[in-house]
């Protein structure tokens, strides 16, 4: 028989913390389930109150890695991790005022509202912003300092901003504490500062992108300078491209409705931008092939005289390297660019004035119609004219879109991506999503864009029918089915254009079969989303209602009818509608 090797067995590492391993305590708490409320947990907590740096700073690093695992959220929760968290966010050591916010940053981000609103009643806001006050003070950026220790501590103000947006975006009285201003000189001097790094001023961007959402009361004239001052430097690098759109956004929540009725000159520079960012092909980012990734000459120290094998291996190990290199800055620059268009894509939605009042407006059609026929139309309007439909945005925002393009790139910026490209982001969930949000942010802009623009605007009467088309596809791919949020973008698209053809050239759907509509009449009964369902029903009665302006009854408008009155009585919710 042969020798069998006996399994060795290491004993334990040494504990200088007493601490254990994330990944000890992730297993501890499977084998535990539900049941997390275990010493491990507690010894963590405590160790943040113990007079020894290390054992703090290990002990909120243990934190921000726990914070995703199922089941220990609830259980920080009930050990008052969050109280004593934040007096470390002041602590003397950098070192764990940088792991304590990373922890409630975490925290924020998994515990979503529930945690969010908790932070702001124990009082989290207090020592975050008595941090962020201090930018600059002291000896922070004295030349001393290592580089190291520099990029450190704007990661820890990086680390401030970002959890001070996620407060905000969950909890609305984290918004008010911002409004008297108090932050603005500071952020001001930080965006300034040849000391921040660009990281620190993308998430202090970032931050008043979120807190100046609605929130008029910090249109301040610094700060206003401040983010013209942003836009109008140079976009070398995919952050900064996100910087100065984000910027752009930061402007838009400013001014608020002043933009859309404002000159210009104050306009076009904001639309150029999004322009630019929406044509960027960011889909095509992803077939980049791995020599092009590796072309880059490995740099190598001269001084090595040494040859043969020792020094070939060393140039693989250079030439793997700068190719990892290569593709984590590729990967983050797609994400980078994902983000700028997004934001892009809210942007040109928030300058159009568009509500949801106009869809009523389309449900009592039928007095609107007969208030038309006693009342003579002016000689100079003609069926189908375009010009029957007043803009919803100024002339000169209305020009702006369409020189720069808007409506051709937002249509671009909707559609799906190619099956090669999906293939390649089955491996990258996270990448996926963020496409995926993309698109459906595409489809809410483009609602507004038709919603907002006349006709001509949008391409003609042609091209929307082609769109409804399209729209109409992507209504019964199998992903829209799946996903809510993309099922209700569609739909809300597909309802701005059919308005708009209704208004503009009715004529489109005179020859509509009911196999065209099958799809709706079964959104608009079994679909589980109330939203999806508005949307599916006025569809359909905006096709009812171009049907029945017909001299002839179009045998469509029975089924139509059918259909509205099941919706009446079956659907408990259609009055809310």
């Amino acid at each position: 028989m042969g020798k069998v090797k006996k399994k060795k067995f290491s004993a334990p590492k040494p504990r200088p913390t007493g601490l254990p391993s994330v990944g000890e305590c992730e297993a501890e708490i499977e084998l535990q389930g539900e049941d997390v409320h275990s010493a491990t947990l507690q010894t963590i907590v405590e160790k943040l109150q113990s007079p020894n740096e290390e054992n703090r700073e290990c002990a909120c690093t243990a934190i921000a890695g726990l914070a995703s695992h199922p089941g220990t959220l609830a259980a920080f929760l009930k050990l008052n991790v969050i109280k004593i968290l934040g007096p470390l966010v002041l602590d003397h050591s950098w070192d764990i005022r940088h792991r304590a916010l990373g922890a409630l940053r975490n925290l924020s981000v998994d515990g979503e509202v529930t945690v969010c609103e908790e932070m702001v009643a124990k009082d989290v806001l207090t020592p975050v912003l008595a941090l962020v006050q201090q930018f600059g003070s002291g000896d922070q950026f004295s030349e001393k300092e290592t580089q190291r220790r520099k990029t450190m501590i704007c990661e820890t103000y990086a680390h401030a901003f970002y959890l001070l947006q996620n407060l905000c975006e969950n909890c609305t009285q984290a918004v008010t504490t911002f409004s008297n201003g108090q932050l603005i000189p500071v952020i001001c001097t930080i965006l300034d500062s040849e000391c921040s790094t660009e990281d620190l001023k993308l998430a202090v961007v970032e931050f008043l992108y979120t807190v100046t959402e609605d929130n008029t009361a910090m249109c301040r004239p610094d700060l206003v300078e401040c983010v013209h001052r942003i836009m109008s430097k140079s976009t070398d690098s995919s952050t900064r491209v996100l910087m100065k759109t984000l910027a752009s956004g930061v402007l838009v929540n400013l001014e608020g409705s002043r933009l859309t009725t404002a000159r210009g000159d104050l306009v076009v520079p904001i639309v150029t931008t999004m322009s630019d960012v929406l044509a960027v092909n960011v889909a095509a980012m992803l077939t980049v092939q791995d020599n092009d990734m590796t072309d880059t000459p490995a740099t190598t120290d001269t001084s090595d005289v040494n040859a043969g094998t020792e020094t070939d291996t060393d140039k693989d190990v250079l030439k793997q390297n700068n190719a990892a290199t290569l593709e984590e800055k590729r990967l983050c620059d797609i994400k980078n660019l994902l983000k700028a268009q997004k934001v892009a894509l809210e942007v040109v939605a928030n300058l159009c004035c568009s509500d949801d009042e106009e869809w009523e407006d389309l449900n009592s059609s039928e007095s609107s119609t007969e208030e038309s026929a006693e009342t003579p139309m002016e000689e100079d309007i003609t069926e189908g004219d375009s010009s029957v439909v007043p803009l919803c945005v100024s002339t000169e925002l209305h020009t702006a879109y369409v020189s720069c393009g808007i409506v051709e790139k937002v249509l671009e910026a909707a559609q799906p991506l190619a099956a090669e490209q999906l293939l390649i982001l089955q491996e990258n969930k996270s990448l996926l999503e963020r496409f995926q949000s993309k698109q459906t942010h595409a489809l809410l802009c483009l609602n507004n864009l038709v919603s907002s623009l006349d006709t001509e605007a949008l391409g003609g009467c042609q091209k929307l029918y082609t769109v409804w088309q399209g729209l109409l596809q992507l209504s019964t791919s199998q992903k829209s089915i799946e996903e809510e949020e993309v099922l209700e973008a569609v739909t809300a698209a597909m309802r701005a254009v059919i308005q708009k053809l209704a208004e503009a050239d009715p004529s489109k759907f005179q020859a509509v079969q009911p196999v065209d509509l099958q799809f709706m009449y079964e959104m608009s009964t079994k679909c589980q989303w109330p939203e999806v369902r508005v949307n599916a029903i006025r569809i359909v009665s905006t096709i009812g209602g171009i049907l029945a302006q017909n001299p002839n009854p179009h045998p469509l408008l029975k089924d139509i009818g059918v259909l509205l009155l099941e919706v009446v009585c079956k659907d408990s919710g259609f009055m809310e509608w």
